[in-house]
């Protein structure tokens, strides 16, 4: 069995090279703007500080809210924002991973840094001013049936990009992304191979006995980022692999 010490301190090491702080931003007082007109429209959000505004635009400028929902009790819609982020350098990769109801589809996309929009698709990519360490990142959808949810997180770029663990030299992975299979050419023996989740918890491990090529089936995961570690018998590598 891998040792505890290697399982749980090196993945995470390695997990702080792909992702940095985030943090929901529910109230923000920079947008609030009580002279902003909005249209006296019964469409209620669920804030997340738990109150009801009567639509979206009351929930933003009269309310300073940044992360309202159409899924509570009271106002049962069907869907919520949600996203996955990866930091290349200087790009800020996000990826959209927003939930919706059963015969719901989301029909309309706005990406904003600092409540200013710079994306209306699924994915995307920002480009992160040279220098700049903290970026307000919000995702607004509008589902087929009505719905409208909007969250903002503050992202910051903390943690060197090339920092913790290097990958095993000659290390080939591929198809990356993958859909079904997963296949490995290495150029030293190794033991075993993990898939961790961006949490932490491991979701295969797949014994080697010191091959050189693997072949893994990630057909039953489901679509996100993960970690695949190696284990040569002393030492952890990692690579980031996307099961799409």
């Amino acid at each position: 069995m891998l040792p505890l010490k290697l399982n749980i301190s090196a993945l995470l090491l390695a997990m702080s090279t792909l992702l940095s702080a985030q943090q929901v931003i529910c109230v923000d007082s920079t947008h609030y703007n009580f002279a902003q007109p909005c249209l006296a429209l019964f469409d209620p959000v669920c804030g997340c500080d738990h109150s009801l505004p009567s639509n979206s635009c009351y929930a933003f400028y009269y309310n300073a809210l940044s992360c309202w929902t159409g899924t509570c009790p009271e106002v049962d819609k069907g869907c919520e924002v949600k996203f996955q982020y990866e930091i290349e350098g200087d790009e800020l990769q996000l990826s959209n991973q927003s939930i919706v109801g059963m015969g719901d589809s989301i029909i309309a996309f706005s990406w904003q840094n600092d409540y200013q929009p710079f994306a209306q698709t699924g994915n995307t990519v920002f480009d992160m001013p040279a220098g700049e360490t903290a970026f307000k990142i919000s995702l607004q959808i509008r589902t087929l049936n009505g719905c409208d949810a909007f969250c903002t997180y503050l992202i910051q770029r903390s943690i060197d990009a090339t920092a913790g663990p290097s990958p095993a030299d000659g290390l080939q992975v591929f198809p990356n992304p993958a859909s079904d299979r997963l296949f490995l050419r290495l150029e030293k023996p190794m033991s075993a191979l993990y898939l961790y989740s961006l949490n932490g918890s491991e979701q295969l491990r797949q014994p080697l006995k010191g091959a050189r090529a693997a072949e893994v089936d990630v057909a039953a995961l489901p679509r996100s980022l993960y970690i695949l570690a190696l284990y040569d018998g002393e030492q952890m590598y990692y690579r980031k692999v996307v099961v799409k």
